[in-house]
C-alpha cells in the first residue's frame, strides 16, 4: 500500500534526509490486544531494527464510531507511558489504524464528530513517542453520500489532521484502501493532496 503524506514538518525532514530506517510491523505477530503489542515490540526491539510500525488495534476490527472509547480502555495512560519508554530505543516510530477505521459513516452522523476517533488515534501517536501516524481515508458504510462527497469529507479531515499533527510535531498520512475506487487513482490523489 501507498501513503499520502498530510503535512511535513522539521523533524521527520530529518529523518527524510538520513538513511531511510526500515522496520517491521506489530502485525506481523498475529495477535491483538495491549500486553500482545508490547510483547511484539520488545522481540522487535531484539532483532536491532531502527524502525517500527505499531497498529494498537490490529486485528479487532474496530470502528470507532462504534466504540468510542477503545483506545482509552486498551490504552490508558500507564500503558501509553510503558509503550513510549520501549519504543524510544527505536530511531523511527509510526503508528497506524490498521483495523481502526470509520466505516459505519452514513447520512445519520454528525460530521462535526466524524474525525474524532482519528484525533484521538493522532493523540495515542504523540503519548506513545511517535513520529508519524497512518489511517486509512473514511469510508461511507452506504449510498448516502457520493464519491465526490466523500472525497471531499476526506479532504476537509485531511486539512484539519494536519493542523493538528503540526502543532504536536507529528507527521500524519492517509494510507489508500484496495478497491475504494477514486483513491486508488494516483492522478486524483496527487490533484487532492495538491
Amino acid at each position: 500500500s501507498s501513503a499520502i503524506f498530510l503535512s511535513y514538518l522539521p523533524s521527520t525532514t530529518k529523518i527524510m534526509h538520513e538513511k531511510a530506517p526500515i522496520g517491521p510491523s506489530t502485525l506481523i505477530s498475529g495477535v491483538s490486544g495491549a500486553q500482545a503489542l508490547k510483547s511484539t515490540v520488545h522481540r522487535i526491539l531484539e532483532t536491532d531494527f531502527a524502525a517500527i510500525e505499531i497498529c494498537p488495534a490490529q486485528f479487532q476490527r474496530v470502528d470507532p464510531l462504534g466504540t468510542p472509547q477503545f483506545l482509552a480502555s486498551e490504552f490508558p495512560a500507564k500503558e501509553r507511558s510503558q509503550l513510549k519508554e520501549i519504543l524510544s530505543s527505536f530511531r523511527y516510530v509510526s503508528v497506524h489504524g490498521s483495523s481502526f477505521w470509520v466505516t459505519r459513516f452514513n447520512g445519520s452522523n454528525d460530521l462535526s464528530h466524524i474525525d474524532l476517533p482519528y484525533l484521538e488515534l493522532m493523540q495515542f501517536a504523540c503519548d506513545v513517542g511517535a513520529d508519524v501516524v497512518s489511517f486509512h481515508p473514511i469510508q461511507c458504510a452506504s449510498m448516502d453520500y457520493s464519491e465526490e462527497e466523500l472525497i471531499q469529507i476526506n479532504i476537509d479531515f485531511g486539512k484539519r489532521a494536519a493542523t493538528y499533527a503540526k502543532q504536536r510535531d507529528l507527521q500524519a498520512a492517509f494510507e489508500n484502501m484496495p478497491g475504494m475506487n477514486t483513491w486508488m487513482t494516483l492522478s486524483t490523489i496527487v490533484h487532492i493532496v495538491n
